[in-house]
Parts: structure tokens; sequence; C-alpha cells
């Protein structure tokens, strides 16, 4: 991995600090870092005791870097994206959604690939929805050419890694 594609790591984790949990130091071959974020909202009625209603929303973020991306190389880094983003939801009746995100890092990507992430998907509804539903979305930053390639759940990510490139 290029100096700035490093640089550009360091700044997306710095970026996600502020809302995420980070983690730098994970013992992974496929992952250099990870984050999660946990929201949890909850009504009441005069005491905590007379709950209403409670949601929950997740995000587990995996970034994973490339020196060239190949559409066998994608597939491989998606299948344990989602193989580990699915360990962590805990469905339950307040859950609501998980989003499991790839971020990935590459020097280069082969032709054939970028029709793959572009069409890159997986959701999963638990119980019928009644526990909510887990979601895939990807973004691949190419810094060289100071591209941004998402699947379609992932576009709003485009706009918000845009400012690390």
């Amino acid at each position: 991995m290029y100096n700035n594609n490093l640089a550009i790591l360091h700044r997306l984790l710095e970026g996600y600090e502020g809302s995420f949990n980070v983690y730098r130091d994970i013992e992974s071959l496929d992952f250099v870092a990870q984050a999660h974020f946990h929201s949890k909202t909850e009504k009441y009625v005069l005491t905590k005791s007379a709950k209403l209603w409670g949601v929950e929303t997740n995000e587990y973020v995996f970034f994973a870097n490339a020196e060239n991306l190949s559409v066998k190389d994608w597939s491989h880094i998606c299948d344990k994206t989602i193989e580990e983003g699915l360990k962590l939801v805990k469905p339950n009746s307040e859950h609501m959604c998980s989003y499991i995100t790839l971020v990935l890092i590459t020097d280069n990507v082969d032709g054939d690939c970028i029709k793959k992430i572009k069409k890159a998907s997986f959701s999963k509804m638990y119980k019928f929805s009644l526990q909510g539903w887990a979601t895939l979305h990807t973004a691949v930053i190419i810094p060289t050419k100071k591209t941004i390639i998402t699947n379609y759940a992932g576009k709003a990510l485009c706009k918000q890694l845009a400012r690390y490139l």
C-alpha cells in the first residue's frame, strides 16, 4: 500500500472516531481496521418502567486494502465482510437495522471488477423483519484516480468518503 493510501486510511479512521468505536489493531488477514456504531432510541410514558417502544440501529464498517483488485479478490473480501458482519448483528424485538459496510482502498481495479462492485448486494431479514434486517454497503476508493465506486445501497457513502481523498 502506498503512503498516500495509508494517509487516506488514517484520515478515514480519524473521521470515524467521532461517532464510531474504531478498532485499529485487529488480528485479521482481510481487514486493517473496523468501526462499530450503535444507536438506541426509546420512548417512555411518565417513567422508564413504562416503555412504549425502542429502536436499535447499528453499523459495522470493515476497512481493507489491496494493491490490485481483481474479481476473485473482490468476491473474497465481500463474502468475508458479510460473514464477519453477520456475526456482530444481534437481532431482537427492538433491532431495526444493521448496516454492514466495506470500505476498500486500492491502487487499481480490473475492468470486470467495477461491474461486480456496483452490483454487490446482500440483505437479510430477521423473523420476517419483525426483528429487523441487515444490508451490505460497499465503497472502493481509488486514490490515484480520485474515484469512489459504490454499490447501489452504498451511494450515500460517496459524498461522505470524498472529503478524505
